[in-house]
């Protein structure tokens, strides 16, 4: 797995027109990180000025929740069998 900084960079270089929320869900999507890692990169790179504290919370549980859509879908697919 490459580190969320890697993945973030070759998405934001590749699509120059994107802003950095969505260029980080682009990068975590379905990649299994763990919540310190989102949160510390999500810090990092998304400038504070763009979100009140309120909706960083929100944008972060939403991040958490689409690192681990993968696993959630596999488990659906099994529970419906």
């Amino acid at each position: 797995m490459k580190s969320l900084e890697t993945r973030y960079k070759k998405i934001t270089n590749n699509n120059e027109n994107l802003g950095p929320y969505i260029c980080l869900v682009r990068a975590v999507k379905n990649q299994r990180f763990s919540r310190k890692t989102i949160s510390f990169w999500f810090s990092k790179l998304v400038p504070k000025d763009d979100y009140d504290i309120q909706t960083r919370k929100s944008l972060l549980n939403n991040l958490w929740v689409l690192t681990n859509s993968a696993e959630e879908g596999v488990k659906r697919f099994k529970n419906d069998l």
